[in-house]
């Protein structure tokens, strides 16, 4: 990586957190992901766009916002953060009915992009622990 357009200039210098500052700086979020509760989550239209084939072939060029068939708007965030980073941001609290809008939503957006295999495995693992604490309080 150190010797990236090494030909055309400097080395092109390699910024390990620009998707994480897709996500938190709110200066670049200028699109809405909706829910069907009419929650939103702002993100970054063109990350999205370049993230995702289902983005790519379903947003249109004029819009702001985007309606996802979800209820939680913590199912968009994992999802999105997946999408954009590959890291499993872990929502407060999980419910069996949260992990399954997690899994089918996932399924839709992450289909052909990147790999949500290893977002499904974080997620039973997820779902894993929140049993056995959930086991441990029981008793």
């Amino acid at each position: 990586m150190q010797n990236l357009n090494r030909l055309v200039g400097k080395a092109m210098p390699v910024q390990l957190g620009f998707r994480y500052n897709l996500l938190t700086n709110q200066a670049t979020h200028n699109f809405e992901l909706v829910t069907l509760k009419s929650q939103s989550f702002p993100c970054n239209k063109e990350a999205l766009f370049v993230a995702s084939p289902f983005f790519r072939k379903n947003l249109p060029p004029d819009s702001s916002t985007f309606l996802l068939n979800v209820d939680y708007l913590e199912a968009v965030e994992v999802v999105i953060t997946w999408l954009l980073t590959e890291s499993y941001h872990a929502p407060s609290a999980m419910t069996p009915e949260l992990a399954a809008e997690i899994w089918k939503l996932a399924d839709r957006l992450l289909a052909r992009a990147g790999n949500p295999k290893h977002l499904y495995g974080s997620l039973e693992r997820h779902c894993f622990e929140e049993l056995v604490k959930v086991g441990r309080s029981l008793s």
